[in-house]
């Protein structure tokens, strides 16, 4: 009998103790959500991004206002400054995909592949003409499937030091024009020798990695380097890479990585050592905030096939794990309106990838340098949109292995660095 009141006590005891918790967690969860935590009954979504502390800040400013257009779900952000790609995968494979991502054009068409991402089609089915359509290209995979709604467009033009060309001699500054060429560049270096300055000037920035720096030298002469998926370089490619080669180790029009030591080419140009600096839309708020000189944009020059520059997004993809997909419908909905898009435009950070938005006075911010800030929209007919094969993780590296040795060895010749990276099993298929 005294086992049984004790018994029944002490269920009594715990049943109140667990009325009582009850009650102080409906308290503490009234008390979160008046703070701004998560109320009560509402859905979480993650959001996976990258980017800065002030890029942080901008998405955040995006979920509250998300937030409080939706006030049943909650956005849980997961930064990932460093090493982006490799966290998110193993996100993945630890079953914690986020319900929407933050990727660019390579990382949208290989999890797309792989069968990770939702189809984005129907959040644009009314507006596609809104995008530029490639942006849009680049975000759909070979089958037709538009595996993320594009915020931003990349691709490259070039930086000119203003106050250095106005110092260069009449003929070479009539050649820098929006109609300039390939083939104009060493007339210009001629002018800039002439310079005679104290420190080392060159004409041109120089990059061996990664791909999209060199790759418009090879698709303006009417280059490729695939054929079907496979590495197969044509003659044009082969000539155009011996030629941006020359730049550096025959012509010396641009720097030889023995020259400037740990320098970047951002670094160079900022010190007024780099007529040319080919670079993307991401250099305009650090050149606003550090160039001591003059500085406005160009268009990259004609070969015999135009001017070809690559063209990559950035967007947000829906996770087809996600057991909340409508929610994360109206999360990418939200975030890729134009007004969500106008709130990455002013930092100068990026082109957004609605047309409208793009030659808007939000982006084109007149009275800001660059002053031709329009040249990045003049290049996007002629682009070529991302399309990766889909071993590119390891032939990209493989790649960027050969293009070191081929850039860095004067007397090796382009079929040679492919030739020996194949004999080493990196590059298989490769001519």
């Amino acid at each position: 009998m005294k086992v049984l009141i004790k018994t029944v006590f002490t269920l009594k005891h715990g049943l109140i103790t667990l009325f009582s918790l009850s009650l102080l967690w409906m308290a503490y969860q009234s008390w979160h959500a008046f703070l701004g935590g998560v109320p009560n009954s509402e859905t979480t979504l993650t959001l996976s991004s990258w980017g800065t502390l002030d890029e942080l800040q901008t998405l955040k400013t995006q979920v509250h206002a998300f937030e409080e257009a939706h006030p049943t779900l909650h956005v849980k952000i997961r930064y990932m400054p460093d090493l982006y790609t490799q966290s998110l995968q193993m996100l993945i494979a630890s079953n914690q995909t986020p319900d929407v991502m933050m990727l660019n054009s390579l990382d949208v068409q290989r999890f797309c592949q792989a069968g990770l991402l939702e189809d984005a089609s129907s959040l644009i089915q009314q507006e596609r003409n809104a995008f530029f359509p490639t942006a849009l290209k680049s975000m759909t995979a070979p089958n037709g499937t538009l595996c993320a709604v594009p915020r931003d467009v990349s691709n490259l033009v070039v930086y000119v030091n203003q106050d250095l060309l106005k110092r260069l001699a009449p003929q070479a500054q009539a050649l820098v024009k929006p109609s300039w060429h390939l083939a104009d560049l060493p007339k210009i270096a001629e002018s800039v020798a002439d310079l005679h300055r104290p420190t080392k000037t060159w004409t041109i920035s120089f990059y061996q990695a990664p791909a999209l720096f060199w790759l418009p030298f090879v698709w303006s002469e009417g280059g490729e380097l695939f054929n079907n998926q496979t590495l197969k370089l044509n003659d044009p490619a082969i000539q155009a890479l011996a030629d941006y080669k020359a730049l550096r180790q025959h012509t010396h029009l641009a720097p030889d990585r023995q020259e400037i030591g740990n320098a970047t080419m951002s670094d160079l140009f900022l010190q007024g050592r780099l007529l040319f600096f080919l670079s993307g839309r991401w250099s305009v708020p650090f050149l606003r905030e550090k160039a001591t000189f003059q500085w406005d944009v160009l268009p990259f020059p004609q070969g015999k096939s135009g001017s070809r520059v690559g063209i990559d997004s950035t967007g947000y993809a829906m996770s087809r794990r996600s057991p909340h997909l409508k929610d994360a419908q109206a999360l990418t909905r939200f975030l890729s309106r134009t007004d969500s898009q106008k709130a990455w435009v002013h930092s100068g950070l990026i082109v957004p990838a609605r047309q409208a938005l793009a030659t808007s006075d939000a982006f084109l911010q007149r009275g800001q340098s660059p002053q031709h800030a329009d040249y990045f929209i003049t290049a996007m007919p002629t682009g070529v949109p991302s399309a990766y094969p889909k071993n590119w993780t390891s032939l990209g590296q493989s790649l960027n292995s050969a293009m070191d040795a081929y850039f860095n060895t004067p007397d090796l010749s382009m079929q040679q660095a492919l030739k020996d990276a194949q004999l080493k099993g990196a590059m298989p298929d490769a001519s």
